[in-house]
């Protein structure tokens, strides 16, 4: 019997999600986690190799390594896998499969690899009991994986079995589904914190409803399948089952709060329905047949996890850009204060959503390379359809501003500004020289406007604090040192405007309404500078800027 409390392992994953199983494995106690792409390193005992079979939701298997050897030649490999003592892990009635992998070696091909060590095992009992061991490709008793790179093998059983990401609940796959244990992954890589209402509105044949709903009700992903190891001659089935009843005795049976998947294809619906009962979380899930563009949630969401059609995966292609588009306005009306994250393999559609993304990570969905982004919706909601947007510099910052604290918003122009503060329940004075542009906003209950020359005229908020203060746009150095006094104790500035080289893109050209290089970090010192930026960016549209977020502390 293999023992020990240091024994090695290795868990391959989806290429971009080892962060979230790092971390995984470190909550469940392993030693010595190292991470590297397509999979984590780690040390354990007997109790963690099975616990992590159960419960780790990212990863595709766990595999014990049995040996190390050199492999420069068949002669090499064939003897690396004849000193392993066999009987130890297997009979000779069990079965075996061997799924190898070869880079940078003098063995170049994986499946001879594979055939010269299963005839040193084969030949191992042969030699000792007369007979060999049979190969069982579709349900060994002993799966193995053998990795040879740089003249050098590593051989490794597989206590899983099957990938961990077939849980056991799904009845049948619609077309290229998010494999499980990817979309167990991507949501961990959130940071979604389990205890607020999760949304999907095109949710497909349901798996990150599925998913979220396992890992808010603390239900083991693993406990409605088998595994290899149980069929083993080492096998502890004692220690299994007392892993097995501490998962079931975490489990919990209700979730105060809702996770929500809606897609407008009624099979997709139909399959997401009975899977859910098959996974057991029926009762902590709803999925209903609605288009994005009609989908209310009941509950609004804290997060919103989408895997929405890119035109790379089999049957998509016509509507996508509507559908990208349907996809933004339920987000802009249904989603406000959210964060959403948008798994993508075509960069061309993200722009549909009406957002500017502040977190991306590279991830590969089957053989696709594909972007996880995280857009922080706001209070944007209805505004992309009323006309220009809120910065996304502004966007960013907005929650910093203490709650119900009063913003000015100076040089407001359209009210884009105004809109967004007065959405958050902010007290919003607006100030410009012309205030026609304003529109309905400037007779809402929470807006205060005042029409004043701030280019050549007396300042117009003499002695007046304010909790927030946003500037874009516009230049007036003399008023600078003005919104420096006018910024209260715990008050947040959010300033963007042109900087010296927008010559090269357009307009303003005048050097008096264009930043010199670090001009605000000059000007606002004295503050606890949040974020500053300098330099030419693409989006809303090619320009050189520097912004500048800061606060004055308490």
């Amino acid at each position: 019997m293999r023992t020990g409390t240091s024994i090695e392992y290795y868990a391959p994953c989806t290429l971009g999600v080892e962060p979230a199983l790092e971390r995984e494995l470190i909550h469940l106690g392993a030693l010595e986690v190292e991470s590297q792409p397509g999979g984590v390193r780690f040390r354990g005992d007997r109790r963690l190799g099975y616990t992590a079979n159960l419960w780790l939701r990212s990863a595709i298997r766990v595999q014990e390594l049995l040996d190390r050897f050199p492999a420069a030649s068949p002669e090499e490999l064939y003897k690396g896998a004849q000193r392993i003592d066999w009987a130890e892990l297997m009979s000779v009635d069990d079965t075996l499969l061997i799924d190898s992998t070869v880079a940078d070696s003098a063995i170049r091909h994986s499946k001879y690899a594979a055939l010269v060590v299963k005839d040193g095992i084969v030949d191992w009992f042969r030699e000792r009991l007369g007979r060999r061991p049979s190969v069982d490709r579709l349900r060994p008793t002993l799966p193995m994986k053998l990795v040879i790179r740089n003249n050098r093998a590593s051989l490794w059983r597989n206590l899983s079995g099957p990938s961990l990401h077939k849980r056991g609940w799904r009845p049948i796959q619609v077309k290229s589904p998010l494999n499980e244990s990817t979309a167990a992954g991507l949501l961990l890589m959130t940071g979604w914190d389990a205890k607020s209402t999760l949304v999907d509105p095109m949710c497909g044949s349901g798996t990150f409803v599925i998913e979220a709903a396992l890992l808010a009700a603390d239900r083991a992903p693993g406990r409605n399948r088998a595994f290899a190891f149980e069929r083993w001659p080492d096998f502890d089935a004692a220690l299994w089952e007392s892993i097995k009843s501490a998962a079931d005795d975490r489990a919990k049976a209700s979730l105060p709060f809702a996770i929500q998947g809606a897609d407008r294809h009624g099979g997709a619906i139909e399959i997401a329905n009975k899977s859910a009962r098959e996974a057991g979380v029926s009762d902590l899930v709803r999925f209903d047949r609605r288009d994005a563009r009609d989908f209310a949630p009941r509950e609004q969401p804290s997060i919103v996890v989408v895997n929405p059609p890119f035109g790379k995966r089999v049957g998509e292609g016509e509507g996508l850009v509507d559908s990208w588009r349907d996809l933004g306005n339920f987000l802009h009306e249904s989603a406000v204060g959210a964060a959403a994250w948008v798994l993508c393999g075509n960069k061309d559609l993200t722009r549909h959503l009406g957002l500017k993304s502040n977190e991306r990570h590279v991830v590969r969905n089957g053989q696709i390379d594909c972007r996880w982004l995280r857009y922080d919706v706001g209070a944007q909601a209805g505004h992309v359809a009323r006309g220009e947007r809120p910065a996304p510099w502004v966007t960013r910052f907005a929650s910093r501003v203490p709650k119900q604290g009063r913003v000015l918003d100076l040089a407001c122009g359209t009210g884009r500004h105004v809109a967004l503060f007065t959405e958050q329940g902010h007290q919003v004075t607006a100030v410009d020289r012309d205030l026609s542009q304003l529109g309905a906003i400037a007779d809402h209950t929470q807006v205060e406007t005042i029409e004043a020359d701030l280019e050549g005229g007396a300042w117009p908020l003499e002695g007046r604090r304010f909790d927030g203060i946003v500037v874009t746009n516009f230049l007036s150095r003399a008023l600078l040192p003005k919104l420096l006094e006018a910024l209260a104790e715990g008050g947040v500035l959010i300033y963007e405007t042109f900087a010296v080289g927008q010559e090269r893109f357009g307009k303003p050209t005048n050097s008096d309404f264009l930043l010199r290089p670090n001009e605000l970090l000059d000007a606002f010192g004295s503050l606890e500078v949040v974020a500053f930026a300098h330099g030419e960016f693409r989006e809303p549209k090619p320009a050189m800027r520097q912004r500048i977020c800061a606060l004055r502390p308490l």
